[in-house]
């Protein structure tokens, strides 16, 4: 089959099953291409991806699927002040300094420490599921300013809005059980941000409410609610997704795993830093074309919906 009917034919649920050997094929022979089942343009190769974010004026925010599902304003189509306020918002609590200083890296250790030995006595475990995605939902959780919430609740909520978010095929169900979710996460942020508006605790919704508005008065809910859907999609699973990648680099090769023991206080960070460049947790980020562009031997037109895949993982799939 040759790469055109490859790109025609292939489906939503391929996609989802295993897009790479697709991109890998592309990046060879057709690194920029219209997806019909995705209904945008897939620019699969890193060059290609990086010189269309530097070309100036060239792309935006391309949100209206995500401002449709999480509501606006949100953090991922915010652009000027508006954005840059929201973000020092977070900022202020998730920087590193910021989570020195709070002593988050002494009770995550601790958290951490209470998984692992949950599933030390079966002798075996799946690490995602049995401990690194629950140990990134509690620590962040507790970070967002949701430390009364169980880990049951946090996790339900991003799943099912990830269910939501990504059910192409518009089951019915999976949309029903995605609104309730919204529904119980609004009604829980509503007290929670009134609460948090008068108290401040540090937490970084606090901090959101409270750090970079543009008019100098705390947000509102009505302001916050759809980037705080966001987050809690992106926020509680990615950085366990993201330890998920290092230590499957590392059990891949006992080598590299035996030099991060003998010195994890220099190379535990630089195998973070590694596994998210090898497996990004987020590996396609959505644009829509301000002006007919030109890339990678394709003509992309004005308003063109663009997906950038600079991923490349090939290997060790199921």
């Amino acid at each position: 089959m040759d790469v055109d009917a490859l790109i025609a034919d292939i489906t939503v649920a391929e996609l989802e099953h295993d897009p790479y050997p697709l991109y890998a094929r592309m990046r060879a022979e057709r690194p920029v291409a219209f997806v019909p089942a995705a209904e945008r343009w897939l620019v699969t190769r890193w060059a290609d991806c990086e010189a269309l974010t530097r070309l100036d004026g060239a792309l935006q925010n391309s949100a209206q699927e995500l401002d449709d599902y999480f509501g606006v304003p949100n953090i991922l189509s915010m652009e000027g002040p508006e954005h840059r306020g929201l973000r020092a918002g977070v900022d202020a609590v998730f920087r590193p300094r910021a989570i020195a200083q709070s002593g988050m890296p002494e009770r995550a250790r601790a958290i951490a420490d209470g998984y692992v030995a949950r599933v030390r006595a079966r002798g075996a475990c799946d690490a995602t599921g049995d401990i690194l995605e629950p140990i990134s939902v509690r620590v962040i959780g507790d970070m967002l300013g949701f430390g009364d919430l169980d880990d049951a609740t946090l996790t339900r909520w991003f799943h099912e809005l990830s269910a939501g978010m990504t059910n192409f095929v518009g089951d019915p169900q999976v949309a029903a059980r995605a609104a309730a979710t919204r529904a119980d996460i609004d009604a829980d942020l509503r007290i929670r941000i009134a609460r948090l508006t008068r108290e401040p605790d540090g937490s970084a919704l606090a901090s959101m409410i409270h750090v970079g508005s543009v008019d100098g008065r705390p947000r509102t809910f009505d302001q916050l609610v759809s980037s705080l859907r966001v987050i809690l999609l992106g926020g509680l699973q990615e950085p366990g997704h993201a330890a998920a990648s290092s230590l499957l680099g590392l059990l891949s090769d006992p080598a590299q795993l035996a030099a991060v023991r003998a010195d994890p206080a220099t190379l535990l960070p630089l195998a973070v830093h590694e596994g998210l460049r090898w497996i990004a947790p987020f590996g396609f980020a959505e644009r829509r074309a301000r002006r007919a562009l030109e890339i990678g031997g394709a003509a992309i037109p004005a308003g063109g919906e663009i997906g950038l895949v600079p991923v490349s993982y090939t290997h060790l799939r199921a």
